[in-house]
């Protein structure tokens, strides 16, 4: 559970940091914060909705099993509220990279992603122990499946080297 929620957060302080890399782009290139925010609002609304129209026209009610439509519509009830929130959690970042774009998010990122592989690799390292046992019994089954062919090849072809 605690994995799920850390990667909730790194997800939103991903989100922040891209939208912060964007806004304090724009400062820097002069361009006017409303225009840019009203096309990146048209520009997401259009594509999330459109996403949204021809998922939901794939599902027909009489063809399909009720069931089957219920879990996917669900599933796309799900994507379309995730991808909004992900694109308003990024416009969030672009307002605060507009008005402070002496803060270096990249850097921020850099670490963000850093610190999303060191617990990816924490969260691995219980199973270490198994992984490196298997991986050690593959070495030894395959080395001795490697003698077994070769010694049955000798024999088989009479290449003994007792003579």
């Amino acid at each position: 559970m605690k994995l799920i929620s850390t990667l909730f957060i790194i997800t939103i302080l991903s989100l922040l940091c891209l939208g912060g890399m964007i806004g304090s782009e724009n400062y820097k290139n002069e361009e006017d914060y409303d225009n840019y925010i009203i096309r990146y609002d048209n520009i997401t609304n259009n594509g999330i909705d459109s996403f949204y129209n021809r998922t939901i026209s794939n599902y027909d009610t009489y063809e399909e099993g009720y069931n089957d439509y219920n879990l996917g519509y669900m599933i796309t009830e799900t994507l379309y509220y995730g991808m909004k929130m992900s694109f308003r959690v990024a416009r969030v970042g672009i307002k605060i990279g507009y008005q402070n774009p002496q803060y270096n998010f990249i850097m921020f990122s850099w670490m963000l992603n850093l610190f999303l592989i060191l617990s990816v690799l924490l969260m691995c390292l219980p199973a270490l122990p198994l992984i490196i046992a298997i991986g050690y019994l593959l070495y030894i089954g395959i080395k001795k499946l490697i003698k077994f062919i070769i010694s049955y090849f000798k024999h088989l072809f009479l290449f003994d080297d007792d003579e």
